[in-house]
């Protein structure tokens, strides 16, 4: 069974707690038991979510800092 099919629950858990209810799920890197995700999150404020998961479960990375928007 693949990491992905394995933590289903828990990438779903993830994307809950971040208030990510109807996301656009990107699969970014795949290698051993570690699949990467980018969640496009839809909604009143659209946000980028970076998800990890192995065989132990998923987290979500930590946002980097705001990008500054050029004038």
């Amino acid at each position: 069974m693949s990491a992905a099919f394995a933590s289903d629950g828990d990438l779903q858990r993830v994307l809950l707690e971040r208030g990510c209810v109807t996301p656009g799920i990107e699969t970014v890197l795949k290698q051993s038991s570690l699949v990467a995700y980018r969640a496009n999150c839809i909604g009143t404020s659209p946000k980028v979510i970076d998800i990890v998961c192995t065989e132990h479960g998923c987290s979500a990375a930590a946002p980097g800092p705001p990008q500054a928007e050029s004038q």
